[in-house]
Parts: structure tokens; C-alpha cells; sequence
């Protein structure tokens, strides 16, 4: 059975899910980002100097940096192509740290620097 729901709604239904992923979340300085999203629930490959997502300011206004896995959690459960799920988290995020987020893009593995603790 198909369910059909409004944009408005899909939101609203991705915002309490990334309430739940990220609760508990910590905002610090990053290495290479300026700030740094730090999870204990959802640390990349159990390294808890790594965060799950950067931002870092720029002359146009912000780019934030997604940990891969995140993003494939909302594609799996809202059933959505990964630059719309891109596009979803990082609206969640402008408006719930009122951060300023002018593009957007994943980050995995062989990439994790935006995602570095500041030592």
C-alpha cells in the first residue's frame, strides 16, 4: 500500500527522525571545519574524533559536510535519492543551528578531514 504526503509533512517526518539520530549531538571546533558535529550514536567507524557532519564558513556563506552514513539512513527510511536526503538534512540543519548553508555535500571515507576533531 502507498501512502501519497505532502513536502511539508516529508519534512516534518525527517526532522523527528534526525531529532532522534542526533540526539545527544555536541558542537565543537573542527580541525578543518569551523564547527564540527560530534555523536557518540553514530561516530564514522567508532572513532570519536571524527564527527558525523563539519560546516565551515565561506565567502558565500557556509558548506556542510554530511558523514555518508547519515544520509543513507534517511534515503533507507524515506526511501529517497541522495542529493534530495542531501538536500533535506542540510534545510534540518540551517534551520535547527540557524547556521547559514549555501551548499552541501557527502563525506566518507577516504575524505573524513571536514569531519577532524580539533586536537
Amino acid at each position: 500500500m502507498e501512502y501519497i504526503i505532502t513536502e511539508s509533512r516529508l519534512e516534518n517526518l525527517i526532522s523527528k527522525f534526525l531529532d532522534s539520530k542526533l540526539d545527544g549531538v555536541e558542537l565543537v571546533k573542527g580541525k578543518y571545519s569551523d564547527i564540527v558535529f560530534i555523536s557518540p550514536k553514530m561516530a564514522p567507524n567508532g572513532d570519536d574524533e571524527l564527527g558525523i557532519m563539519g560546516w565551515e564558513k565561506t565567502d558565500e556563506g557556509g558548506r556542510l559536510y554530511v558523514f555518508l552514513l547519515l544520509g543513507r539512513a534517511v534515503e533507507d527510511m524515506f526511501s529517497l535519492q541522495s542529493e534530495e536526503s542531501l538536500k533535506l538534512i542540510a534545510r534540518y540543519i540551517e534551520n535547527r543551528y540557524n547556521l547559514n548553508i549555501t551548499s552541501a555535500t557527502w563525506n566518507c571515507g577516504f575524505q573524513f578531514g571536514a569531519l577532524k576533531v580539533k586536537n
